[in-house]
């Protein structure tokens, strides 16, 4: 089991809560803008998971 952190923001993202999410999750993050822009993120994030369990 991996534990990802998904960050959504509603505008720019601060480097506090870069940092923030960092100190947490290392480096399984993704932080994502905006709403619109989650599928660029999240697909490709997605698509390494799955071929790993391959």
């Amino acid at each position: 089991m991996e534990v990802i952190g998904l960050f959504l923001s509603d505008g720019e993202v601060e480097e506090r809560e870069h940092t923030m999410m960092e100190n947490i999750y290392g480096k399984e993050r993704v932080i994502v803008p905006s709403v619109s822009e989650l599928p660029e993120h999240f697909a490709p994030l997605l698509k390494s998971l799955l071929l790993k369990v391959i």
